[in-house]
Parts: C-alpha cells; structure tokens; sequence
C-alpha cells in the first residue's frame, strides 16, 4: 500500500490557501473580452449624448473601467 500524501500547505503552513498575496490573486484574473468593452463604450457611448468622432475615446475609457485602472 502506498503511502499516505500530506495535503499540500503554502508557505504560511495553511491547507489550501494560495501562497500569493491578495493583491496578486485579483491581478492575474481575465481581462476584458472585446465584447465586454464593447458593451461598455457603447454605453458610454449613449451616456454622452451620441458624440460623434469619440469611439476610441470611448473605447479607452470603457477598457480602463473594466480593468479597473480607471
């Protein structure tokens, strides 16, 4: 019978809790689909009152909300 396998611990001694900071753990979640910036510079987009000419203004600032660097 093989032996017994510890479970395994991070490097504050705790069973399965990441290692990583919190900070770190919410950096390294997914980005942004381009539909979802999309969606959000549309409405953006209509918030503003249909300004013509500000799609990549709008764009930029809809992928900065979504990635929380606003």
């Amino acid at each position: 019978m093989p032996p017994k396998q510890s479970p395994s611990r991070s490097s504050t001694g705790k069973t399965g809790q990441s290692s990583q900071p919190a900070a770190t753990q919410s950096a390294t979640k997914a980005a942004p689909t381009a539909e979802q910036i999309q969606m959000r510079a549309y409405e953006i987009y209509v918030a503003g009152g249909h300004q013509e000419d500000m799609s990549e203004e709008h764009w930029a600032q809809a992928e900065a909300e979504l990635r929380g660097s606003r």
